[in-house]
C-alpha cells in the first residue's frame, strides 16, 4: 500500500518525473517495518540526499516521506499532507466532509441534517469555519 499511495503522490507533485534505472537522477528507497518506513534517497554519485524515519499509519508515512522529497529536491513544500474539505449530499442532506488532498480517506465531519456549506480550513488544518442553516439563517460554525 504505501508504495501505491508514494508513487500517486509522486505523480501529483507534478515537479518530479519517475524514471527507472540510469536515467533517473536519484533512486528513491524504502524499508517498511511494522508502523514504521525508513525512507532514503541517494544521488548518482551515491551520496546520501535524504534519509529519514517516518512512523505511523501507511498513508501518512507515504504522504510525509514524498513532501519531504518535494522539499529536498526543489525546495518548495509538498502537498501531500494537505488536506480537503468539501461538501457532498450523499446522506441527502449537505454536509461537509475532509479527506487527503488526493480524494482519499474521506470522512464525514458535519451531522447537521440541515444545510452546511463553504467549508474552509485553516492552513494548520486542525480548524474548519463553515456556513450553517440550523436556525434557519446563515450562521458561521467553527470546529
Amino acid at each position: 500500500m504505501v508504495t501505491k499511495v508514494f508513487s500517486n503522490d509522486l505523480a501529483l507533485a507534478g515537479s518530479l518525473h519517475l524514471e527507472s534505472g540510469d536515467k533517473a537522477s536519484f533512486v528513491i528507497s524504502g524499508v517498511v517495518a511494522g508502523n514504521t518506513l525508513q525512507g532514503k534517497v541517494v544521488d548518482r554519485s551515491g551520496s546520501i540526499v535524504l534519509s529519514k524515519n517516518y512512523n505511523g499509519d501507511p498513508r501518512t508515512m507515504a504522504h510525509a516521506f514524498c513532501d519531504d522529497i518535494v522539499q529536498t529536491l526543489t525546495g518548495h513544500p509538498g502537498i501531500a499532507k494537505s488536506k480537503i474539505a468539501f461538501v457532498s449530499n450523499r446522506t441527502g442532506r449537505k454536509e461537509i466532509y475532509l479527506a487527503d488532498y488526493d480524494g482519499s480517506s474521506g470522512r464525514q465531519i458535519t451531522h447537521d441534517n440541515g444545510i452546511s456549506v463553504s467549508p474552509s480550513l485553516s492552513p494548520n488544518a486542525r480548524e474548519l469555519a463553515y456556513t450553517g442553516y440550523l436556525s434557519g439563517y446563515a450562521d458561521i460554525y467553527l470546529i
